[in-house]
C-alpha cells in the first residue's frame, strides 16, 4: 500500500490518471478517500492526474498519538507535504464537507500550490452548536443502520473509535473554535463554493454561500440542482460538469 511518513504518522495516499493537470480531492469528516472512487473513475481521471489521501487516523492512515485540535489545519499541512512528495507544485483542489475546510486551509497556507479550489458543503468559519448537535445525533443513529457497514468498510474494526473521535472534534470546536488558519479575505486563488439546493447541513443555503462569496473578489458560488449535502456525490454528474468548466475557465 502507498504510504508516506508525516511527523511519525503513516498516511495512506493514492493516485489516478496519467495526463492533465493535478487534482487533489479532500474527503468528508469521519470518512476516507475511498468515498471518491466511483467519482474519480467516472468523471475525473480521464481529465486530471488525481491524488487523494486519508486524513490522520482515518481510513488506512495510522493514528499515532493524540489527534490535534486544529485537525482541519493539520490535514492541510499533510496535503502540502504529500504534494511536495509527489512533485506537485500546482494543483486544482476539491474538498467536500470537512474537506472544504481543509481545502481553504491549504489555500491559506500554500497560496502558490492551489490554482483553484472548490469547497462543497462548507460549514462556515465556525461550526454552530446546533449543527454540531445535529451531526452528533445523526451519527449516533447511523451507528445502528447501514451507515455502520459503510464505516466498517472505510475504517475497518476501528470504525467506532474513528467516528467518535471525529464527532468529539466537531463538538469541541463548535461555536468558538478556529477552523481556519487565516482570514478568507487573504486567499489569493479563485474559490468556488458549492452546495445542494438546499443543503440540509447549511441553513439558508443560498444566503450562506452568497455570504462566503462576498468575502473575497476571487470567490464565487453555485447552487446545484438537487437538495443534498455533498453535492459532488449526490448530484455528481451536474457537479463534475460545472466544476470542470470552472477549472478550465480563464476567468475568476
Amino acid at each position: 500500500m502507498p504510504y508516506f511518513d508525516y511527523g511519525g504518522k503513516k498516511v495512506y495516499f493514492n493516485t489516478y490518471g496519467k495526463k492533465g493537470p493535478f487534482l487533489l480531492m479532500l474527503h468528508a469528516g469521519a470518512m476516507s478517500s475511498r468515498m471518491f472512487l466511483k467519482e474519480i473513475s467516472r468523471f475525473y481521471e480521464k481529465h486530471y492526474r488525481v491524488y487523494t489521501f486519508d486524513y490522520i487516523g482515518c481510513g488506512k492512515s495510522k493514528k499515532a498519538g493524540p489527534i490535534p485540535d486544529n485537525y482541519w489545519v493539520e490535514n492541510a499541512r499533510v496535503a502540502a507535504a504529500l504534494s511536495k512528495r509527489l512533485g506537485v507544485d500546482s494543483a486544482f483542489v476539491i474538498g467536500t464537507d470537512a474537506g472544504a475546510s481543509v481545502a481553504l486551509n491549504l489555500s491559506i497556507l500554500e497560496p502558490g500550490l492551489v490554482k483553484k479550489a472548490v469547497c462543497d458543503g462548507f460549514f462556515g468559519t465556525c461550526i454552530e452548536p446546533s449543527l454540531a448537535e445535529m451531526i452528533r445525533s445523526a451519527r449516533e443513529t447511523s451507528k445502528k443502520g447501514l451507515m455502520a457497514f459503510a464505516w466498517f468498510i472505510t475504517h475497518g474494526f476501528k470504525w467506532k473509535e474513528t467516528v467518535d473521535s471525529d464527532t468529539e472534534k466537531v463538538m469541541k470546536i463548535c461555536g468558538s473554535g478556529e477552523i481556519l488558519a487565516g482570514e478568507l479575505k487573504n486567499v489569493k486563488c479563485p474559490v468556488l463554493f458549492t452546495a445542494g439546493n438546499p443543503d440540509p447541513a447549511i441553513p439558508e443555503t443560498e444566503k450562506k454561500l452568497a455570504e462566503y462569496a462576498s468575502l473575497n473578489p476571487a470567490f464565487s458560488f453555485k447552487l446545484m440542482s438537487k437538495p443534498c449535502h455533498m453535492a459532488m456525490l449526490y448530484d455528481n454528474y451536474n457537479f463534475s460538469r460545472f466544476v470542470r468548466g470552472f477549472f478550465n475557465s480563464s476567468s475568476v
